[in-house]
């Protein structure tokens, strides 16, 4: 559940104008406990010094305070998967010898055993007891100066601050009540745990541009702007974290005993550009455009040229404007067209370029090392970019039709590259990488029904995109983890064993004659999986690439039905074609612990001959039935209904007071079908690349 309230007022007269809002917004997570409020209020004003002059300004305020769970795989703190694996007819309270339930949370072992072995962290106490929460302060402020010598001429100035400050607690409880599993790592054993941190963003920026806009005899249009523009960027992250206070009344660093480390980092990003822009159209027939632009950035490469240029051009037919069909009734919209420009991405970390250190813990200290090997010739991305397009409107713009196609040819593409040890394992990133990006959309809106007071709309897109790295810099592959990028494919595949099923007898195990990477020979109710170098073992070298996170074809469509006020509509989004790795299914079929299990592993395999693609259950993995394969691959493809809203708008004054307004009700992610076994088909672990894709336990979206 949500609410979000917004109290706006605007005044002033014809010199000086404001207009500022307080709004607050609140929603509660799906989990107990979990919920996100925002304070919020916006400043802006506006004075006409004179009929030339004009001075604006924007201050925005806001203050975000959140209450989270964990998330990710580990099972220990995130309650879904603890959930899971917690056996169903465990109490998740405590209770007396008579059998009354108590108030006090069940600990994490199995009824009365005190073996870990059977241990599993309580979920309901996760909720209830763990402690992770954040508070935002914003602060956004822009003021600027709109100078009007003549009337076709503007000259404006503006200058912008954007503050950031971000505070995160994380507490764990478990040494007073033992609900939840302690980690035993390199550090030692947490009994309980503290995490703080705070970042810091600081932006700042300035544009200063001239802009003519002019008609010469009714029939020559000309827009030109030019200008300068900067931007300072400096993100800040400081944090520490510690094990093992007295007891979990104590919630802070400075009460911990062990595992005390302290990090952060320090990352800044500077950016100018000059540029120009100038746009021509001749008596509504045809319009030209020629772009330029001048960038420089501190995070490319000490011995390479800071500014770069990136020109562009385009062309688009008004033929609505041309004779043939001025006179044309059902024609209102027919623009064909053509551009080709070349832009550059220097949005990347300053420290690719240059050298950067991290802390690591040695002996209960906090020590520092070197962590990459920087690249001093790293230059900026190129995109050389083609794009042709169509727009149609007919009818009485009752149907409208966009269709629009694109080539991308990206170069210089910036990849981690494969280093020798010698080096250790820092990475090492050079701009080795080619890419070729090409794709198609299509969107269309129709009005089938349109009276004075009712109209019936439908529409949707769809769009597919292929991409293909065409180079790596002299290498054929680059594999990270469980990732690889391969000239001739698309980048940022899944990369696993193939499977060919479970040997459902032993026979069938003996003349595979396959031996997993641990000297083990894979037995009857074992994978199969495919020796692809045929030397009869299963290892690193058979891994293969086995698909991508990236679909076939994607989109959306739409109705809605209006009558007078009221309006009812529905919209859809829908994914064919992506891949997902199931990494929950991984926990909960693997069957190498002694958690709990899905029901699916009630088809696991038994007897000698029976045929399944469950295998036998093994503790702790010997035959390597977990590992990274096509078993966790699935097919996410998904047809959403994303939201229904009915609402009522009015532009009369109501009690002489509100002058309009749109009073609605909505529904979120109502009905979703897929074939994915997970709990959402649509998720993003993260924005990283290589972690899309990943199902990793996160919260699915609210309904």
């Amino acid at each position: 559940a949500s609410t979000d309230h917004l109290f706006r007022v605007e005044g002033g007269d014809n010199i000086a104008k404001y207009d500022l809002s307080l709004g607050y917004y609140r929603e509660n997570g799906l989990m107990d406990n979990t919920s996100m409020e925002r304070f919020h209020t916006l400043l802006n004003a506006n004075v006409l010094v004179n009929k030339q002059l004009n001075i604006f300004a924007t201050v925005g305020l806001a203050y975000m305070n959140g209450h989270y769970q964990t998330q990710g795989m580990d099972i220990t703190t995130n309650p879904i998967l603890a959930a899971y694996a917690r056996s169903p007819f465990l109490s998740p309270y405590e209770k007396d010898r008579e059998g009354n339930t108590l108030k006090t949370y069940a600990s994490h072992f199995y009824g009365r055993s005190k073996s870990r072995d059977y241990s599993v962290s309580n979920p309901l106490a996760i909720i209830n007891t763990l402690d992770s929460r954040n508070r935002q302060y914003d602060l956004n402020m822009k003021a600027g100066i709109a100078y009007n010598p003549f009337r076709e001429l503007t000259l404006t100035g503006t200058v912008g601050l954007y503050y950031n400050y971000d505070n995160e607690h994380l507490f764990i409880p478990g040494a007073s009540e033992a609900t939840i599993v302690p980690l035993s790592d390199k550090y030692g054993v947490r009994n309980n745990a503290v995490s703080d941190g705070v970042a810091v963003t600081t932006n700042f920026f300035a544009n200063l541009n001239a802009s003519y806009k002019k008609t010469f005899n009714y029939v020559h249009q000309l827009n030109a702007i030019a200008g300068w523009q900067l931007m300072t960027t400096k993100n800040e992250y400081d944090a520490g974290e510690g094990r093992n206070t007295g007891n979990d009344f104590y919630q802070t660093l400075g009460s911990t005993t062990d595992g005390r480390r302290f990090l952060g980092y320090i990352n800044s990003w500077n950016w100018t550009n000059f540029y120009g822009h100038a746009n021509y159209t001749y008596n509504n027939m045809v319009q030209a455009s020629v772009n330029i632009a001048v960038d420089a950035a501190s995070s490319t490469g000490t011995d390479v040229a800071r500014f770069y240029t990136y020109p562009s051009v385009g062309v688009t037919l008004l033929g609505k404007g041309w004779k043939p069909l001025l006179d044309v009734t059902w024609l209102n919209k027919l623009n064909v067209r053509v551009e080709y420009g070349l832009t550059g991405n220097s949005r990347f970390s300053s420290q690719m370029g240059g050298y950067y250190y991290s802390t690591v813990p040695y002996m209960q200290l906090s020590t520092i090392v070197r962590s990459n090997i920087p690249n001093v010739s790293l230059k900026p991305e190129k995109n050389a970019s083609l794009n042709l397009g169509l727009d149609l409107s007919v009818l009485n713009n009752r149907l409208n039709l966009t269709f629009d196609y694109y080539n991308n040819q990206i170069s210089d593409m910036i990849s981690a590259m494969p280093l020798s040890s010698v080096y250790g394992s820092v990475p090492y990133y050079a701009n080795v990488g080619k890419l070729e990006n090409t794709g198609i959309e299509l969107a269309v809106q129709a009005s089938l029904v349109r009276t004075r007071d009712f109209e019936w709309i439908i529409g949707g897109n769809i769009a597919h995109y292929d991409d293909k790295i065409t180079s790596l810099g002299g290498e054929e592959r680059i594999i990270n983890g469980n990732w690889i990028t391969e000239v001739g494919k698309s980048p940022y595949q899944f990369y696993g064993y193939q499977v060919a099923g479970v040997f459902s007898t032993q026979a069938e195990a003996d003349a595979a004659s396959l031996m997993a990477d641990n000297g083990n020979y894979f037995r009857g109710g074992d994978m199969h999986y495919v020796d692809q170098n045929g030397d009869h073992r299963i290892d690193s070298k058979d891994r293969v690439a086995l698909g991508s996170a990236a679909p076939d074809f994607f989109g959306g469509f739409y109705t809605q039905f209006k009558y007078k006020g009221f309006a009812l509509g529905a919209e859809f989004s829908y994914s064919k074609g992506n891949m997902a790795y199931n990494a929950v299914r991984n926990q909960l079929e693997g069957m190498n612990t002694l958690g709990n299990q899905s029901i699916a592993v009630l088809n696991r395999w038994s007897l000698d001959g029976q045929v399944t693609n469950m295998p036998r259950v093994q503790h702790n993995d010997p035959y390597r039935s977990t590992s990274f394969s096509e078993r966790w691959l699935e097919d996410a493809s998904y047809l959403r209904m994303k939201s229904v809203t009915l609402s009522y708008s009015f532009d009369k004054t109501v009690l002489n007071f509100f002058r309009s307004g749109t009073l609605y009700v909505s529904g979120e992610n109502l009905l979703t079908a897929t074939k994915y076994l997970g709990l959402d088909p649509e998720f993003s672990y993260s924005y990283g690349e290589t972690s899309q894709g990943l199902d990793y336990a996160k919260m699915v979206q609210p309904k």
